[in-house]
């Protein structure tokens, strides 16, 4: 899954609840965050969260399309 984000974009409440039921159900899930203090902040709370191994932040779309076409394929 890719996320790209822009400056002053906003979720809706709907989004954000349905963010945190997505652990385990990609094989990756690769945020596209321009401002490197958002993205600092976005890790921390992942992290806080308890972490998410299929989840990383880039702050460029070819580096975060190229680590998901790094992660192997799913089984089956």
């Amino acid at each position: 899954m890719l996320l790209l984000t822009e400056k002053g974009i906003e979720y809706e409440p709907e989004a954000r609840k349905y963010f945190p039921t997505t652990q385990g159900k990609y094989l990756g899930i690769a945020a596209v965050v321009t401002n490197g203090i958002v993205r600092a902040a976005i890790n921390v709370m992942i992290r806080f969260a308890g972490g998410a191994r299929d989840f990383r932040s880039f702050s460029a779309e070819a580096e975060a399309l190229a680590w998901l076409d790094s992660l192997p394929d799913a089984p089956g």
